[in-house]
C-alpha cells in the first residue's frame, strides 16, 4: 500500500514539473498582418477645406463656384502608377485634371495592370464639405492612390500617390494626410477661371506653393505667408480584415471564401509619414473632425430614385433615365450629394416592325 502511494506521489510531482517547465503554446496572431491571403477594408473620407477665409485671393463664387469633382482612386501594387510628382501626367490624368473627365480612368479594370480595387466618391458641390468611400487592399496590393480635381481650375487637383497601407508588415489602423494643390503641368493658366491655355510640351506634375508659380496673377500667390494652409485633408481608417479561402480572388467581402476579422482596437499603431512635403499622422483625427465654423454639419439628403423613363427608341436599343432631387444641401462640412441622374440601356430589335424579309416567309408558305 505504501509502495502504491509512493508511486502516485511521484507521478503527481512529475505532472506538476511538466506543467511548470513546458511552455504554453504560442498563440498565432493573424490579424493586422499584410499577408497575401489577408484583405483589409478601409474607409476613406475626403474633406474639402477650401474657403474664402483661408484662400481669399480670387476665390471663385459664381460660374462655377468653388467645388470638388468626384474622387477617383485605386488600391494597387508597386507596378501601377496613377500619378507621381515629378512625372508627366498621363492622357487619362490630363483629361481628369483639366475637365474632370474620368472616362479614360474608368477604363482601368480591377485585377489588371496591378490594380486591386477601383473606387470613387461623390463630388462636393462647395469648397468645404466631405465625401467618403470604402475600398479593399490585400497583402500583394498594399498601396493606394487617388485624385480629386479642384473646380474651377486650369489643371489643378489634390491627391496622394502610392501611399503604403502596410507598415512594418502590419496594416495601418489610421492615416491622416493634409493635402496641398497640385499642378498637372498640362495647362499654363494662373487663375481658377483661366481660359484653356495648353502647355506644350507639358511640364511634370508639381506641387503649388505660396510662391510657386512665382507670378502675382497666380490664385495661390501669398508671398507674405510661410506656407499655404491645407486646401483639403483625408482620414483613412481600417474597418475590418478578411482572410481569403482557396485560390479564387473575390474582391467583394461578402462571399463564402472569406473569413471576417474585426480590427483590434487596443493595438497601438502610431506613426508619422511624410508624403511630398505633407505629413500624415495616425492615432488621432486631429482638427479634421471638428465642426466647421462652429456649426453642425448637415449631410446632403436626396429623394428616392424616380421611375425609369420610357425608352428613347421604340425600335432597337435606346436609353432610359431616372433621377432624384436634393432635399437638403450639405452645409458646414456635411457629406456631399450622390449622383442625381442615372441611365440604363433599353429596347430590343424584336420590337422593330421591319418587312425586309417578309418575302421569305411568303415563299415558304
Amino acid at each position: 500500500m505504501d509502495f502504491q502511494l509512493a508511486i502516485l506521489c511521484l507521478i503527481a510531482i512529475g505532472l506538476v514539473l511538466v506543467s511548470v517547465v513546458e511552455p504554453r503554446p504560442r498563440k498565432f496572431k493573424r490579424r493586422g498582418r499584410c499577408q497575401p491571403k489577408m484583405l483589409a477594408e478601409y474607409n476613406l473620407t475626403f474633406y474639402g477645406d477650401w474657403s474664402p477665409k483661408t484662400f481669399p485671393r480670387l476665390y471663385p463664387r459664381v460660374r462655377p463656384p468653388a467645388q470638388w469633382s468626384k474622387l477617383v482612386g485605386r488600391s494597387h501594387d508597386s507596378t501601377y502608377k496613377l500619378w507621381s510628382l515629378g512625372q508627366n501626367a498621363s492622357d487619362a490624368v490630363k483629361a481628369f485634371a483639366e475637365d474632370a473627365d474620368s472616362s479614360m480612368l474608368d477604363q482601368d479594370a480591377q485585377a489588371y495592370r496591378g490594380i486591386f480595387d477601383s473606387f470613387t466618391a461623390a463630388p462636393i458641390e462647395s469648397g468645404m464639405g466631405r465625401s467618403a468611400v470604402r475600398f479593399l487592399a490585400d497583402g500583394q496590393h498594399t498601396k493606394m492612390s487617388f485624385l480629386v480635381k479642384i473646380v474651377p481650375s486650369p489643371d489643378w487637383f489634390v491627391g496622394v500617390a502610392s501611399l503604403d497601407l502596410c507598415h512594418n508588415g502590419r496594416w495601418r489602423k489610421q492615416i491622416n494626410v493634409d493635402l496641398a494643390p497640385l499642378d498637372a503641368g498640362t495647362d499654363q493658366g494662373f487663375t481658377f477661371t483661366s481660359p484653356n491655355w495648353p502647355n506644350m510640351p507639358a511640364d511634370p506634375i508639381s506641387q503649388i506653393t505660396n510662391k510657386k508659380p512665382s507670378h502675382p496673377a497666380s490664385s495661390f500667390f501669398y508671398p507674405e505667408q510661410e506656407t499655404l494652409p491645407r486646401i483639403g485633408h483625408i482620414v483613412i481608417k481600417e474597418v475590418a480584415e478578411y482572410r481569403r479561402r482557396g485560390r479564387k480572388l473575390d474582391t467583394s467581402p461578402t462571399g463564402p471564401n472569406v473569413v471576417i476579422f474585426d480590427p483590434e482596437e487596443d493595438e497601438d499603431d502610431s506613426y508619422s509619414l511624410n508624403i511630398g512635403g505633407l505629413t500624415a499622422v495616425s492615432g488621432s483625427t486631429g482638427t479634421g473632425n471638428d465642426v466647421v465654423n462652429n456649426g453642425k454639419p448637415q449631410d446632403c439628403t436626396v429623394t428616392e430614385w424616380s421611375e425609369w423613363s420610357p425608352c428613347s427608341k421604340t425600335c432597337g436599343f435606346g436609353i432610359q433615365t431616372r433621377s432624384r432631387d436634393v432635399i437638403l444641401s450639405p452645409v458646414n462640412g456635411g457629406y456631399g450629394c450622390p449622383r442625381l441622374t442615372d441611365q440604363n440601356t433599353c429596347g430590343s430589335m424584336r420590337k422593330c416592325k421591319w418587312g425586309h424579309f417578309d418575302y421569305l416567309f411568303k415563299r415558304s408558305g
